[in-house]
């Protein structure tokens, strides 16, 4: 009997592992932690970490044609904040991500790439072409050697690029537990050992 109790509670000691494992951060421009005009913002993502962009927290898309500001309608309700620039736009994570996803934007027919680096500079190579439609676009990655540290993501005219609405992943090779989970998982142990004591 205490073999199979031993048994079913490493089962859930290590499924417990593996839920914990699993996180996203989810950065929404909109919200009150960035301000329209900030330039190169920092992001707490805590308890993972921070995130660092370049770009311009805006809610006006700038072709950047000589033409001035042209509004452009997030795809999301609220104040309708976006992270722009004229040519590239970045994020760089102190904590390692496996997937992410975003909303972007470019003027129609121009061409866009994305590309991504891993830990200590590791180059992980750089998306195929996409193409602009003066519309927002969704976009997912997951398909990556190892774990993400920075991605950038840029108009090769020099013509204007924004994203929005970025969520980030992490897998089952990235342990991130939340200490209040971490807290009842010891007590748990801790209660399963004295009472195998007392027996």
């Amino acid at each position: 009997m205490k073999k199979v109790l031993i048994a079913v509670m490493m089962g859930f000691l290590v499924f417990g592992f593996a839920g914990l494992a699993k996180a996203e951060v989810f950065v929404n421009f909109d919200s009150p932690n960035f301000t329209q005009g900030d330039l190169d913002p920092s992001y707490d993502a805590s308890p993972y970490g921070t995130i660092d962009f370049y770009g311009e927290i805006t809610n006006q898309f700038d072709f950047n044609d000589g033409s001035g500001y042209v509004d452009t309608a997030d795809h999301t309700s609220g104040f309708d904040n976006f992270l722009w620039d004229s040519y590239e736009v970045d994020a760089d994570f102190n904590f390692g991500v496996d997937g992410f996803e975003f909303w972007w934007l470019a003027p129609e027919g121009e061409s866009v790439y994305g590309e991504a680096w891993g830990y200590n500079g590791a180059y992980y190579g750089e998306s195929e072409l996409l193409i602009g439609t003066g519309s927002w676009q969704f976009i997912q990655a997951n398909d990556f050697p190892g774990q993400v540290y920075s991605i950038s993501f840029y108009n090769d005219d020099d013509t204007g690029i924004a994203v929005d609405d970025l969520r980030l992943f992490t897998g089952n090779n990235t342990v991130i537990p939340e200490p209040a989970s971490m807290s009842l998982l010891g007590l748990g142990l801790l209660g399963l050992v004295r009472r195998f004591r007392r027996k």
